[in-house]
């Protein structure tokens, strides 16, 4: 649980936290999906809490198989005000994260089970189970 009262973080704390190279971070700001808070004197990137619960987002749905498409679309959502113009497409992605667990109970099912791999490739929604 991140706290809102948290000072600004730099960088290279979300790089520990969330273990990734600083270029990830960078790749998603260039995506529109984070931005920092601020920056330094200096010009170096601050983050605080509403950016790492972003990131905590982008972080579980990039596991979870979305695209950056997708994950701009859940944000896009997650950010409407309005309960009305929200709720058909958080239904969409709902449905989309239901049919991606599934695959991926399959998928433990096939590895857990020894038996020998398909050669199907399994996709689920717009895009392929593994980004």
């Amino acid at each position: 649980m991140v706290r809102s009262d948290m000072p600004q973080l730099p960088i290279r704390h979300l790089v520990e936290r969330f273990g990734l190279p600083p270029s990830a971070i960078h790749f998603y700001e260039q995506m529109g999906l984070l931005s920092p808070a601020q920056r330094s004197r200096s010009g170096h990137r601050r983050y605080g809490a509403a950016e790492i619960r972003r990131l905590e987002l982008i972080v579980a749905a990039r596991e979870l198989g979305c695209s950056v498409a997708e994950i701009g679309r859940l944000i896009a959502l997650h950010a409407a005000t309005d309960a009305e113009q929200s709720t058909p497409g958080l239904t969409e992605h709902r449905q989309l994260l239901r049919r991606k667990g599934e695959a991926l109970r399959m998928l433990k099912h096939a590895l857990t089970s020894q038996k020998a791999p398909s050669t199907r490739t399994t996709t689920v929604g717009r895009g392929s189970l593994c980004p």
